[in-house]
């Protein structure tokens, strides 16, 4: 038996089973608006990705919070709003027997200023080492906030079908 063989064997995390061991890696494609609503051109090609034999889909960031900054083109689970078209992937992922995860995201000292007006912020006001940012400390009261939001975020996911 070869060692790629059992890239073509079921597979499993935790309970989950994966119909095989190929797990597309999360990546930016900027097809989603300003306001991260799920387009139909990201819904098509994550579909095809599924449609090919992918065990395990990632999307790419996915804003736990409308108003800070991310790169165009990122989807948001900021809101009830959005599990709608959310469901829309699900369903098309799931249709090709392949199981989808999401990555929420807040982008902390990596917050673009030139995008939305934003000033970077991060659990310590510590140079980011690649952007050379010095990000505004977070208070706990904001800190207790985007835990909120994060669990907010995999609600929604959950609401929406996805798997992770």
């Amino acid at each position: 038996m070869s060692t790629l063989s059992k890239l073509f064997q079921p597979g499993r995390i935790g309970r989950m089973e994966l119909k095989n061991r190929i797990v597309m890696a999360a990546m930016g494609t900027g097809y989603c608006p300003h306001d991260g609503y799920v387009l139909d051109e990201y819904i098509a090609f994550m579909e095809e990705r599924a449609k090919g034999g992918t065990g395990l889909l990632i999307t790419g960031v996915t804003r736990i919070l409308s108003e800070v900054g991310m790169r165009p083109g990122s989807m948001g689970i900021y809101d009830d709003k959005l599990i709608l078209g959310l469901r829309k992937l699900t369903d098309a992922v799931h249709k090709h027997d392949s199981k989808i995860f999401m990555q929420l995201h807040h982008s902390g000292t990596r917050t673009s200023e030139e995008t939305r007006a934003v000033i970077p912020s991060a659990p310590s006001a510590i140079v980011h080492f690649r952007t050379g940012v010095v990000p505004r400390a977070l208070t706990l009261l904001e800190i207790q906030h985007l835990i909120e939001a994060f669990g907010q975020g995999a609600r929604r996911a959950r609401d929406a079908g996805f798997d992770g």
